[in-house]
């Protein structure tokens, strides 16, 4: 599902992460959100290592707060075609 992202804070910043649920994409991903910018996090939870481990750092972002994080499996350009034809 894709859902809109509006910053938190006057000012803030609509940031896309790919990689979201990776090491670096996650870690970025919990700053940003905690300085009050809009997350949007794609990750196509590849299984260079072991995908458990991706998919519990989603789950720990959808408790953060940044749940408006579409953890697409789809291609990047996929989604971006989606959400330029469907808002």
């Amino acid at each position: 599902m894709v859902h809109s992202c509006t910053p938190a804070v006057e000012g803030g910043k609509v940031v896309l992460i790919t990689g979201a649920a990776g090491f670096v994409g996650f870690h970025s991903a919990l700053q940003l959100h905690a300085r009050g910018d809009a997350v949007l996090g794609l990750d196509n939870f590849n299984d260079y290592y072991d995908v458990r481990l991706k998919f519990n750092r989603e789950s720990i972002l959808r408790e953060k707060g940044t749940g408006k994080m579409p953890m697409a499996t789809v291609p990047l350009l996929l989604w971006l075609q989606h959400v330029r034809r469907h808002g």
